[in-house]
């Protein structure tokens, strides 16, 4: 069931003090908020694509509530992308696609959502666009980019100095975004995580400074993390995190502090479980090759890293690890700016 548009030009009755599974009383489909401020070069800002991913309701709310009473410093764009998942706390609902999976075109949803949300932002002449997520696994907060451009790394960079840049899954939107102005994704931990709903909060502050501090900077080279392969899980497997004996037959057994590897360098030799069939496991890399056997060795049912890599959004939510992905792989890589 496809999902249509809505804009309004002000701020529901109620929304800054609505709890995330309340949410469709006030807003029961995606809906653009398009709230004017003193400058009038907007940014957008999108929230909930995945409804389990609440932060971003809390960071605006935080943020608009300090203007209640007096007009926003610059224009805002917010897109609230699926309040029924919301609703239910689930990242979409079973009639849905995933939301930030749909943003290549050609789904169904192309027509009512994909492209009057794009058009809307490319008419309305938006000067940058940020995309707030969650994360399912434990990570350190971190933004990402799909661009190798000076402003995307700016505007990275008022949330996070850990910034990852990716182009795969290619259907998300903030590289559509990134089509139209400088965009960012900042992933705020877990959902919920103060440390990322404060860096949420001052990273929209920079962006509705009028004088534009976030640009100032000149940035020639750039430090980044590279997803260049993504894991995914046979969905016949079943998964555990030590949580029962190991049972051999289709059974997929990781370490139960699995989400801490997040961000750290995993050298050649570590342990990382238990896997009885290696074709439960995928590594894909851009190019659409299992590369499985250059990073993983398997002897004796024990999996262990084969070469150092740094694996990153590692989760032990097994719905979203067989429904998208186990997790990425990344390299580091110093980046030059254009």
């Amino acid at each position: 069931m496809n999902e249509e548009l809505k804009i309004i030009h002000h701020i529901p009755e109620g929304f800054l003090d609505i709890k995330p599974r309340e949410i469709t009383k006030l807003i029961s489909s995606p809906t653009l908020l398009h709230l004017k401020g003193e400058k009038d070069k907007p940014f957008f800002i999108s929230i909930l694509l995945h409804g389990n991913e609440y932060s971003g309701l809390i960071i605006l709310q935080e943020i608009l509530k300090k203007y209640c009473d007096k007009a926003l410093p610059r224009s805002l764009i917010i897109f609230v992308a699926n309040p029924k998942a919301c609703e239910k706390g689930v990242r979409h609902l079973k009639d849905q696609p995933d939301f930030n999976r749909i943003w290549k075109g050609g789904s169904s949803y192309e027509d009512t959502l994909i492209k009057p949300v794009l058009e809307y932002a490319k008419n309305q002449n938006i000067q940058g666009a940020i995309d707030i997520h969650n994360n399912t696994g434990r990570n350190p907060i971190y933004a990402c980019i799909n661009e190798k451009k000076e402003e995307c790394v700016k505007l990275a960079q008022t949330f996070s100095k850990s910034i990852v840049y990716f182009t795969q899954p290619d259907s998300v939107l903030s590289i559509a975004l990134s089509r139209i102005c400088p965009a960012t994704v900042i992933e705020c931990g877990l959902p919920g995580q103060t440390q990322g709903i404060i860096s949420g909060i001052n990273c929209i502050e920079s962006i509705l400074d009028k004088e534009e501090k976030w640009k100032k900077d000149k940035i020639k080279t750039f430090p980044v993390y590279h997803t260049f392969a993504t894991l995914y899980i046979d969905p016949n497997t079943v998964i555990s995190f030590h949580q029962q004996p190991f049972l051999k037959e289709n059974h997929l057994c990781f370490i139960s502090q699995f989400d801490e590897l997040n961000f750290q360098q995993l050298k050649a030799g570590t342990f990382l479980g238990k896997i009885n069939d290696t074709t439960q496991l995928k590594l894909i890399d851009r190019n659409g090759s299992n590369i499985f056997n250059q990073f993983f060795s398997v002897t004796e049912n024990n999996l262990t890293v084969k070469n150092s890599f740094i694996p990153g959004m590692l989760t032990k939510n097994t719905q979203i690890a067989k429904s998208d992905c186990l997790g990425y792989i990344m390299e580091k890589e110093l980046i030059n700016l254009t």
